[in-house]
């Protein structure tokens, strides 16, 4: 299963890469654009996506990914530093699968993505 994972924090993208790469194929973006550019390059079978990035925000980004057929059946697993009711809300009302708080807890973090795979490859 590859998993790409978005964040414009490199030390949120290492904690993610430390967590997964020993189970997944990880393919890392810091941004929406080069998130898109890896999505025409790569068979992706579930995204981590932070809200809030320059550019292009999380849910700009799941926004363009509803639109298009190639990518919209993928599971999206937002990463997010505000648990306040409107984002969840706004989260709600997105495509994505579900949303991990940050820091991320390793455990949660393998515990969820390990749920996805499962239904993935049914």
């Amino acid at each position: 299963m590859t998993i790409l994972a978005i964040d414009d924090s490199s030390e949120n993208l290492i904690v993610i890469k430390t967590v997964l790469e020993d189970t997944y194929e990880l393919c890392l973006a810091k941004s929406g654009k080069s998130a898109l550019k890896a999505l025409e390059r790569s068979k992706v079978d579930l995204i981590l996506l932070d809200i809030q990035m320059p550019e292009m925000s999380g849910f700009e980004l799941i926004a363009e990914l509803e639109k298009q057929e190639a990518y919209k059946h993928i599971p999206v697993i937002f990463l997010t530093g505000t648990i306040r009711e409107d984002i969840v809300s706004q989260i709600r009302k997105t495509s994505a699968k579900d949303f991990i708080e940050k820091p991320v807890d390793a455990k949660i973090l393998k515990e969820k993505v390990a749920f996805f795979s499962k239904h993935v490859h049914q």
